[in-house]
């Protein structure tokens, strides 16, 4: 119960502030933003799963973004129930619903004394004077249903030297370093003891080198995953990675020394808990 009551507590909060951000988005006050709380609770565990069903083939497909959908009508539904509690349109209706479950972080970084590899002899290493990183991480993390989770996120950077030396110019980007990666991972457990999972990572192209003359090109990827529990301290899992085959290149040291990703390949294995 107590459990309970903190969920709806912390919901009601993140509603109030999504509701502050979000110009079509309008709660009276806190009692309502309390109310909206119990019936979000209320829809999502009793109706949501009903609607999820009913659409498991698009889910699929979609890799589980038309859950997105189903938040738009949840959000919408609550709408009509709760006094007090409005949404101008769909669009925020879905910006609220994202809002509401989003985990997010701004963040400035910088480097000074910083070194890089020769672009053109992977032995030698050198100064490339300071880096700054901008950069900004979104998450998503929850259960679709009991049964039905979902993790992910995006995550966009801007790395660059930001102070020139003889080997580094001044505003060249970092090596190994995409502006753009975004990660979806679907587990779903079918029964109580088997579980399936899928996913896709994506990621835009980034430079080999700090010269910036060779470019590792953007890639998605798709994974899979199926789990056993055998006893409550005894799993089997098995893991398909690259399930197209797709290929792509994920490290480099310098441009003549670039590692391409693995092939499509599979694992077993078995995982004891103690």
């Amino acid at each position: 119960m107590g459990q309970f009551l903190s969920k709806i507590l912390v919901t009601a909060v993140a509603a109030l502030i999504a509701s502050y951000l979000l110009p079509g988005v309008h709660i009276k006050d806190s009692i309502t933003a309390v109310i909206l709380a119990v019936v979000l609770a209320l829809l999502n565990n009793f109706v949501k799963p009903i609607l999820i069903i009913l659409t498991i083939p698009i889910s699929i497909l979609t890799l589980g973004l038309f859950l997105l959908v189903i938040n738009i009508i949840i959000i919408k539904w609550a709408a009509q129930i709760v006094p007090g509690f409005s949404v101008d349109s769909w669009w925020y209706a879905l910006l609220f619903s994202i809002l509401l479950s989003l985990t997010t972080a701004l963040y400035r970084q910088d480097r000074t004394n910083t070194r890089a590899t020769d672009p053109n002899d992977p032995t030698r290493i050198f100064q490339t004077g300071s880096q700054r990183t901008n950069g900004y991480e979104l998450g998503l993390n929850g259960f679709v249903t009991s049964k039905w989770s979902i993790a992910g996120g995006y995550a966009y950077q801007d790395a660059f030297i930001s102070s020139a030396t003889v080997s580094a110019i001044k505003g060249a980007q970092v090596a190994l370093v995409p502006h753009h990666s975004f990660s979806l991972w679907n587990n779903y457990r079918v029964f109580p003891r088997l579980a399936l999972g899928l996913g896709i990572i994506h990621r835009t192209d980034m430079f080999a080198a700090v010269d910036n003359a060779v470019v590792l090109p953007g890639y998605t990827r798709a994974d899979a995953a199926v789990f056993f529990s055998i006893t409550e301290k005894w799993r089997l899992q098995a893991n398909l990675q690259n399930l197209f085959d797709t290929r792509y290149y994920v490290n480099a040291d310098g441009n003549n020394n670039i590692s391409p990703g693995a092939p499509r390949g599979a694992r077993v294995a078995l995982i004891a808990r103690f």
